[in-house]
């Protein structure tokens, strides 16, 4: 099958000079977001344009000859057909339930899904030119709906949909969207340190550290690879989305947070260390406190001096996280360690960009107002030495005690 994503002629009701294909779907623009989540299921996809703001954004798009009507269009990508060919619009939002649909269709052909896709198989090429053909040389509105009211072509209800072909329209789906599922960002691009190992693939019954912590969670999940990243990528499969930090030797986790910003910034997410173990509950307790930015803090530790610890108050309120312990002058308002697992508030997530390069991802952390702090109630190591990695043994058997 070929994907062909029209995206071509005038941009009527649209003033300003960003065609509506670009408009922004959290943080990413609606055609490149299309392509994406083609892509990634596996299409072959071509983006059929006249616009140079899309040319330069997207590589390998497909200029037509004709752009008079939305039937010229298609008619000008003739030499593009190849087998099954879906024709969607660039000016659509499409759920995942409107591509499952539409990429699973097992049904007569030529079909139209209401007023957003048309498919039609080879077969159906000589009827598809004729009705096309038609249909262009009329004094008609070019909408798709005309191909099944003229056109003789089956209709496939869809159900709702969102086109965005009035600046209104793009402006009341922002309004009326429901808020996005919160995002877990894992931080897994090191080699291992003082450990010489590769610390997300330590195994604890018979699974490896990044795959516990997935398993303890339900939404989207973003890992953030360097060493080594081939292994981690065979071990988790299509579980979470990759974002590479190529310069993993020689920066920060900040940067490495920094570098999947589009997956997280506007969202809630839980940012996540892949050197930690610990059981399901922790990440739950996290999640299920009131909204907000938090963190969390060990009381029952006993400090070394390379630890990340928290200072607050006994309200719950964080003054600032400080690493490593050692560099602590004084111990006033100290709450415990803080393990590296930090829930941002949507609203947060904007302020923390900006803090991240060449830092830590608790120094972004320090530059927000009103973070909450609320005390570790299940067993959890951090894994640095070969230290760790001997008592994460005992720490493990408590885990699997208390899941029990």
């Amino acid at each position: 099958m070929i994907v062909l994503i029209l995206a071509a002629g005038p941009d009527d009701g649209w003033e300003e000079e960003m065609p509506k294909q670009l408009v922004d779907i959290d943080g990413e623009p609606l055609l490149v977001r299309m392509l994406r989540e083609l892509e990634e299921r596996g299409q072959r996809v071509t983006v059929v344009t006249d616009k140079l703001e899309i040319t330069d954004l997207i590589p390998d798009c497909f200029t037509p000859d004709r752009t008079d009507t939305i039937f010229h269009t298609i008619l000008s990508t003739g030499e593009l057909w190849d087998g099954r060919v879906l024709v969607l619009l660039g000016d659509v939002f499409y759920t995942d339930k409107f591509y499952d649909q539409m990429l699973g269709y097992e049904g007569q052909t030529p079909v139209c899904f209401d007023s957003i896709g048309l498919l039609f198989d080879e077969p159906d090429y000589p009827q598809m030119v004729k009705t096309l053909f038609k249909l262009g040389s009329v004094a008609w509105e070019d909408y798709f709906n005309r191909l099944w009211l003229h056109g003789g072509i089956l209709k496939v209800e869809t159900g709702p949909h969102v086109d965005f072909d009035l600046p209104a329209y793009y402006e009341k789906f922002l309004a009326t969207r429901p808020a996005l599922p919160p995002v877990m960002v894992v931080l897994a691009a090191g080699d291992g340190g003082r450990l010489g190992q590769q610390k997300p693939l330590l195994e604890f019954g018979g699974r490896a550290l990044v795959e516990h912590i997935l398993d303890a969670w339900r939404y989207e999940a973003v890992v953030v690879v360097g060493y080594q990243q081939e292994a981690i990528r065979e071990r988790l499969g299509d579980r979470a989305r990759y974002v590479v930090n190529e310069d993993w030797a020689d920066t920060k986790t900040g940067d490495s947070l920094l570098a999947a910003l589009e997956h997280w910034e506007g969202r809630d997410c839980l940012i996540v260390s892949a050197d930690h173990l610990y059981g399901p509950r922790m990440i739950e307790y996290l999640m299920a406190r009131p909204a907000g930015s938090c963190v969390l803090a060990d009381e029952n530790v006993d400090l070394d001096g390379e630890e990340t610890v928290l200072i607050g108050d006994d309200a719950g309120q964080v003054e600032r996280l400080v690493f490593p312990a050692s560099t602590l002058e004084e111990a006033t308002g100290l709450q415990g360690e803080c393990p590296e697992l930090f829930r941002i508030a949507a609203e947060d997530t904007a302020l923390m960009g900006p803090h991240l390069a060449g830092r830590d991802v608790f120094e972004a952390v320090n530059q927000l107002d009103n973070v909450l702090w609320y005390p570790v109630t299940e067993p959890w190591i951090e894994i640095d030495t070969p230290e760790d990695l001997e008592r994460a043994g005992e720490v493990w058997e408590r885990i699997e005690h208390r899941e029990a």
